[in-house]
């Protein structure tokens, strides 16, 4: 079995840096540029947050009705 280098120790390194830079940008959403106090920002928020919620509550009684209550 072969030692590891410096070489590769910092490749590694900069291999997980930027794997968590990318996770981040993955979780969270946050882009460059967004404004919390922006209005039309806010407004998206709200209107994506209700038709999600619409959504999962269409697919509840859809499935509800086509496999509970036949």
């Amino acid at each position: 079995m072969r030692g590891h280098s410096d070489e590769d120790a910092a490749a590694a390194r900069r291999n997980v840096e930027r794997m968590q830079e990318q996770s981040e940008k993955l979780i969270t959403g946050a882009g460059h540029g967004d404004d919390d106090n922006d209005p039309v920002v806010i407004l998206g928020r709200r209107i994506g947050r209700s038709l999600g919620w619409l959504i999962a509550a269409g697919l509840m009684v859809y499935l509800g009705a086509t496999y509970l209550w036949p």
